[in-house]
């Protein structure tokens, strides 16, 4: 990610770069994108060059608009009458320049000039009319995302996806149908009818079972997906399952509303695509690879996998629960279950497909037949824990479990005027680490620089009870706990049982705590299990 600083009039540096970004440039309704390079060369460079540079200076002008073709051409006209002013060190997702002729149009964020003005960036001087804004997708809260004028996000309830599959290898089969008319009933009757705001319709079983379909043969399958949809009576938003952006631009054009990829975005066209058609679309974490969806393990790499390839502004991340791969357990399943709020972190809405899936009916010992029980379980946790969207082919039973979820996670975000306001709901430092990381706070230098690391061993309070203690050990350990910055809170005086305490701290302070010779063996082996 970059950060921007203003370094004087008509001038913005870019300070800090880690990869290429795009900027956008509308003119009379012509919209040209151009992948921003990175470079440490010095502002003199040729026009070929790339348009930003570490530690260089550009200046942004168009004079005339009406004479710009590219963003290229447009960036390295003369005439700017006023500088883009950016706020120092905010952090920049993507960066989209909006003009117009003759008036006004805000694209997403206006850039005032000067900062604090609250006036809109003006070039060539009131007679020119021309009016510019930086429209910039900033980390610094959970976005909600509108899918064809659903609501997705904290602000919103949590959205229900029923499931339909027009692939015979598909293994859920009261889900599965070849026939639009019959399709069509099913959805009416059993997903919009039980309470669906999203109906998520496969074109191929994901299986890894089962042989890779290609983008043409997807399309194949397309017309049944389309004449459900044109069957349908009921209202919900129709999203297309695929990996393929062949497949999403033909269902898009077709009536559908939304993509769920399950490749991740491993088909670099797939996000092109769904900026254009201006729709959102759910990104499962999958390595670059159009023939293993769901193909990652670890947390920390299924993190990385959504991070690749970078979002949309309408993206909604899904950690691809499930047996995507051989190599994955479903003691992995589990620990991304445990981790979920993490994935808060990316800053986009949270799509789960855990509908009886075996890293939970495992537990219970039960087949899929009987595993509802625990999905709604699992559903009602992870509303709690952050989810957004749950996928499910059981909607009025998942529906009841995600309500219930998310009137016990409590409102995270707060009504506050003009400065939004939202609880993160952070339980560990990692899940600290991961919105630290969001809004950029390893970027910020000087007077302001953290250390992120310090702050998220900070962020969280751990609560102890630790009981059968002796007089002398209760000594040792408030001594103890008093230089590492830990609270320890007594108990009344027991009897031959020993005395209780309360130890509160931080994560990092507890890990410092050590009553070392002052206190026994039992002391010191008890407070191992809490660093």
């Amino acid at each position: 990610m970059d950060v921007l600083d203003v370094v004087g009039d008509l001038r913005c540096r870019l300070a800090v770069a880690r990869q290429p970004e795009v900027a956008r440039l509308v003119a009379d309704g012509v919209v040209y994108d151009e992948v921003v390079g990175v470079t440490d060369q010095p502002r003199d460079r040729p026009r070929d060059d790339p348009i930003l540079g570490v530690g260089g200076e550009v200046s942004f002008g168009v004079d005339p608009l009406e004479q710009a073709r590219d963003l290229r051409h447009c960036v390295h006209q003369p005439g700017v009458k006023h500088f883009l002013g950016l706020v120092q060190s905010v952090r920049i997702e993507r960066v989209e320049l909006g003009f117009r002729l003759g008036h006004t149009r805000q694209l997403g964020l206006p850039v005032e000039s000067p900062p604090g003005s609250g006036r809109p960036v003006t070039l060539g001087g009131p007679d020119r009319g021309h009016t510019v804004y930086v429209s910039a997708v900033l980390g610094t809260r959970m976005r909600t995302v509108d899918a064809a004028g659903l609501g997705i996000g904290d602000e919103h309830p949590p959205r229900i996806m029923g499931v339909l599959n027009v692939s015979k290898e598909s293994p859920y089969d009261p889900s599965v149908f070849d026939d639009p008319g019959a399709a069509a009933a099913y959805v009416d009757e059993e997903l919009i009818g039980e309470g669906a705001d999203i109906v998520d319709v496969g074109l191929e079983s994901a299986n890894k079972r089962f042989e890779v379909l290609s983008a043409e043969e997807e399309l194949e399958r397309l017309d049944t997906a389309v004449e459900t949809l044109e069957s349908v009576s009921g209202d919900a938003i129709f999203s297309i399952e695929t990996r393929y952006h062949e497949v999403a631009e033909a269902a898009l054009a077709r009536g559908y509303d939304m993509v769920n990829d399950i490749c991740g975005f491993a088909d670099p066209e797939m996000p092109r695509v769904c900026e254009e058609y201006d729709v959102a679309v759910g990104k499962m974490a999958s390595p670059a690879d159009l023939t293993r969806p769901g193909a990652v393990e670890d947390v920390d790499d299924i993190y990385d996998a959504l991070e690749r390839n970078g979002f949309t502004d309408k993206t909604i991340v899904d950690p691809a629960f499930g047996g995507w791969s051989d190599d994955k357990t479903l003691e992995d399943d589990r620990e991304t279950f445990r981790r979920l709020r993490e994935f808060r972190g990316l800053g986009h809405p949270i799509l789960v497909s855990i509908n009886r899936k075996n890293f939970l009916r495992d537990l219970a010992g039960r087949q899929t037949e009987a595993a509802l029980p625990v999905s709604l379980a699992a559903t009602s946790m992870a509303v709690e824990r952050g989810a957004h969207v749950i996928r499910t082919h059981d909607v009025a039973e998942t529906r009841d479990a995600a309500l219930i979820g998310a009137e016990f996670a409590g409102g995270r975000v707060r009504e506050a005027g003009d400065i939004a306001v939202e609880e993160l709901d952070v339980t560990t430092p990692r899940e600290a680490e991961r919105h630290l990381d969001r809004v950029g706070a390893g970027d910020v230098a000087g007077a302001d620089a953290v250390d992120a690391e310090a702050v998220s061993g900070d962020a969280v309070i751990d609560v102890f009870e630790l009981d059968g203690l002796s007089d002398s050990d209760v000594g040792a350990l408030s001594a103890a706990a008093s230089d590492a910055g830990v609270t320890v809170v007594p108990g009344a005086a027991a009897g031959s049982g020993g005395r209780s305490v309360l130890v509160f701290g931080t994560p990092r302070a507890l890990a410092e705590l050590s009553v070392g010779t002052a206190g026994s063996d039992a002391l010191e082996t008890a407070l191992a299990t809490v660093r």
